[in-house]
C-alpha cells in the first residue's frame, strides 16, 4: 500500500462526524437507564453504592476471619480481599436492584 492510497482528510472528518453524532443521540438512553440512590438528597449511581457496600463488609468478614490463628493468612490475602468485595458488590447489586 503506497502513500497515496490513505484515505483523504475529507473522508476521516465525514467518518468522525458520523461518530460523533451517534454518540451524542446514543447518550440520553445510556444514561437514563442506570439506578440512582438518593442519600441525604444526593443522588449517588447504584454501582457506587453496590461498592461500597461490598468494601463494608469485606473488611468486616476480614476483621472476623483475622481473629482466628488458623484463617488469619486467608484474611491477609489480597485476592482474597478483592475476590470478597466483588462477590459481596455484585451480591448486593442483586438485592437491592435486581427488579430494575
Amino acid at each position: 500500500m503506497r502513500s497515496t492510497d490513505r484515505p483523504s482528510i475529507l473522508y476521516r472528518a465525514r467518518v468522525a462526524s458520523r461518530v460523533l453524532v451517534v454518540g451524542i443521540a446514543s447518550l440520553p438512553t445510556t444514561v437514563g437507564c442506570a439506578p440512582s440512590t438518593n442519600i441525604g438528597g444526593v443522588y449517588f449511581p447504584a454501582w457506587l453504592v453496590c461498592t461500597v457496600l461490598g468494601v463494608v463488609g469485606a473488611y468486616a468478614v476480614a476483621l472476623t476471619l483475622g481473629r482466628s490463628a488458623s484463617t488469619r493468612p486467608l484474611a491477609d490475602s489480597g485476592l482474597f480481599f478483592v475476590a470478597l468485595v466483588t462477590g459481596i458488590s455484585l451480591a448486593s447489586w442483586l438485592a437491592l436492584y435486581s427488579g430494575f
